[in-house]
């Protein structure tokens, strides 16, 4: 699994190139034929940036209060360093593409099993709100198989 969550990783960033629509389909088996790249990044930004149940940022979908967003962003923010993960390009803490890039790290590090339990619960939230917020479309079917991943993965931990 630690090879697919780092994909998924790199296919909830902004897309950047065309390659990443042959990625999507072969993750998901969506039918790309119609997107071309500008299409794809349309979707994304109608998907996550103006979509605030969809938003890629964890404290959105698991803080209640100010209090817990600051602790969470603290927590995030000391797994990346621990990991050490490059942040995204202005993207806080608890940006999900970066989060997944900690996890991956945190499954193949046998001695990380209360990092691995808390980012996988963390992520199974915040990724489960964008999948019920999302209805349609190639990050529809993303997140879908995203959470399907994360919850083969408590199963069998």
């Amino acid at each position: 699994m630690n090879g697919i969550t780092e994909l998924y990783s790199r296919l909830l960033k902004y897309p950047s190139d065309e390659t990443i629509l042959m990625q999507i389909a072969a993750e998901t088996g969506a039918d790309v034929s119609q997107y071309s790249l500008s299409r794809l990044q349309e979707e994304y930004v109608e998907c996550f940036d103006f979509n605030p149940k969809a938003a890629l940022t964890l404290t959105t979908h698991t803080a209640g209060n100010d209090s817990e967003k600051s602790d969470l962003m603290e927590t995030m923010n000391a797994l990346l360093c621990c990991y050490e993960i490059a942040r995204t390009d202005n993207a806080s803490p608890d940006y999900i593409p970066d989060v997944l890039s900690a996890y991956c790290l945190a499954v193949a590090s046998e001695e990380e099993q209360e990092a691995l339990i808390f980012l996988t619960d963390i992520l199974l939230k915040g990724c489960g709100n964008i999948r019920t917020a999302l209805k349609k479309g190639i990050y529809a079917d993303l997140m879908k198989k995203l959470c399907s991943i994360l919850e083969s993965e408590v199963r069998y931990a």
